[in-house]
């Protein structure tokens, strides 16, 4: 298993100014995560500074875990890539489930 911490931007920009900024935490839970790849940050990239980061998470076609590594997993998994914008890198997940709570 592979949990994610997160905060989620939830104010919207219709909201009252107050609270266009307002975030909630919430977890992402990779349920028997079996492949984790985390590619190096680019060298030009914001990786060295502290702070959050953003990213976009996809469930991904086949290809972005070679299919050697995926053929060696007993069952159906589904492959997730996490590209992290302030890095220009990607983070991949083999698992078989994705599960969202508020925390």
């Amino acid at each position: 298993m592979v949990d994610v911490r997160l905060q989620v931007l939830v104010g919207l920009p219709e909201d009252e100014p107050a609270r266009q900024n307002e975030f909630r935490s919430a977890r992402l839970r990779f349920k028997n995560a079996k492949i984790v790849i985390i590619e190096a940050p680019d060298v030009g990239s914001a990786f060295a500074s502290g702070g959050g980061v953003n990213f976009v998470l996809t469930e991904d076609e086949a290809g972005s875990i070679a299919s050697e590594l995926l053929e060696k997993l007993q069952g159906k998994y589904h492959t997730y890539t996490f590209f992290v914008q302030e890095w220009f890198s990607n983070l991949r997940i083999a698992a078989t489930d994705l599960e969202f709570a508020w925390s």
